[in-house]
């Protein structure tokens, strides 16, 4: 298998970086810097020890279904709308999040590759039915096809099944993000924009 690096990282860590993660994504809006934070984290580690290239597995909960309010929309509105909102996100991927891991891994000198954003990749996954993707109204997995790939070529079922949980929740980012926000007695939505244009008032000066 291949090597697993763990670090750990802590509130400080957020508020120590948070100007250069702004700075990289070009914005202050609060979703796209939570989510940076842990990829600028790891471009940093991966540039230190000496990798040139970064694999990441956006675009998979697009294509395969994964994120919950595709369930939502399916519950609610039925099969047609469901899959009108996963296409939506598809041709919106690019801006919505593919830019800003481009640019937070040239912040560092890696290039970024995106598996699942392969041309042949794509149009394989628009044309699987959404019973593949999203089993059942009380699918809370989602992404079957890709889990179901994953089993048969022999990962640990403790993997395979493992329930989706954001990068931002997971790794604590967002949760810091709004200790910092509440501790100037801001929004996140007020902090980031404040941290944001104080950092490029300091480059001006």
């Amino acid at each position: 298998g291949l090597p697993i690096y763990k670090f750990l990282y802590r509130e400080e860590d957020v508020e120590q970086v948070l100007s250069k993660v702004l700075w990289s994504v070009e914005t202050p809006d609060p979703l796209k810097t939570s989510i940076a934070i842990p990829l600028y984290w790891a471009a940093e580690k991966a540039a230190e020890l000496g990798f040139k290239v970064f694999l990441t597995g956006q675009g998979a909960d697009e294509l395969f279904g994964g994120y919950r309010r595709y369930l939502t929309i399916y519950t609610r509105f039925g099969e047609e709308q469901a899959l009108k909102a996963i296409t939506s996100d598809i041709i919106k991927m690019h801006g919505e999040n593919f830019e800003r891991d481009f640019k937070v891994c040239s912040f560092h000198n890696i290039e970024l590759r995106l598996p699942f954003a392969s041309i042949p990749l794509v149009e394989f996954a628009l044309n699987i039915p959404l019973h593949l993707k999203i089993a059942s109204r009380e699918d809370f997995l989602r992404k079957i096809v890709l889990r179901k790939t994953a089993e048969k070529i022999g990962l640990p079922a403790k993997i395979v099944y493992r329930p989706k949980k954001a990068v931002q929740y997971a790794t604590g980012v967002d949760k810091a993000v709004n200790k910092l926000a509440k501790r100037q007695g801001l929004s996140v939505g007020q902090f980031l924009q404040k941290t944001f244009e104080d950092f490029w008032r300091t480059l001006r000066e």
